[in-house]
């Protein structure tokens, strides 16, 4: 039996009690989701930083745990990806995208299939492969009384893996002052 060539790229990984620096390994054939949406439980990560929870890509010295060559990450505790390049991803139907979590608010395009309702892949999606793409990433970090739309964009990323199934909510806002348009739902 051949063992498959497999790549590897430098992520940022926040999970629900950390933030991990260091390098995925995939399938040469498969992309990076597929990682994250495969049946086993983990994944592994190499030369890694993990750092404390915190909201910022570059956390201080003092947040620094740990820096294991090799670690197991459960699946489960895997709020979103970042660090991922995604040139050769082919983007159709694109969508706007908030997802809230604990710290972050991510706003970002979603590629849906033709003729699906967002909600529709949304419902799907969280049940069969919660790990999708997002792609122009906005990290905005929520402070108290301040409208979401009205907080400073923390960090730019080209693309992520964002976790549906762990998201707290998820919400589709036309930010051309359209009224919104519930009736997906």
């Amino acid at each position: 039996m051949q063992k498959s060539l497999t790549t590897t790229r430098y992520a940022r990984v926040y999970t629900t009690t950390l933030r991990i620096h260091g390098n995925l390994h995939a399938n040469a054939q498969a992309d990076i989701s597929s990682v994250f949406n495969h049946q086993r439980p983990f994944f592994p990560m190499t030369e890694c930083k993990v750092y404390k929870k915190g909201q910022t890509f570059k956390p201080e010295a003092k947040d620094l745990m740990t820096t294991p060559e090799f670690l197991i990450i459960p699946k489960d505790t895997v709020l979103w990806v970042g660090g991922l390049e995604g040139k050769d991803l082919v983007r159709q139907h694109v969508r706007n995208l908030y997802l809230i979590y604990d710290h972050y608010v991510l706003k970002g395009e979603v590629s849906l299939p033709a003729n699906v309702r967002l909600s529709d892949f949304l419902s799907r999606s969280i049940h069969e492969k919660p790990f999708q793409y997002l792609f122009n990433v906005e990290v905005r970090l929520p402070e108290a009384g301040k409208p979401l739309l009205e907080v400073p964009v923390a960090e730019w990323l080209e693309l992520t893996v964002v976790n549906l199934s762990k998201a707290s909510g998820l919400f589709d806002i036309a930010e051309d002052n359209t009224p919104l348009d519930l009736s997906g739902f």
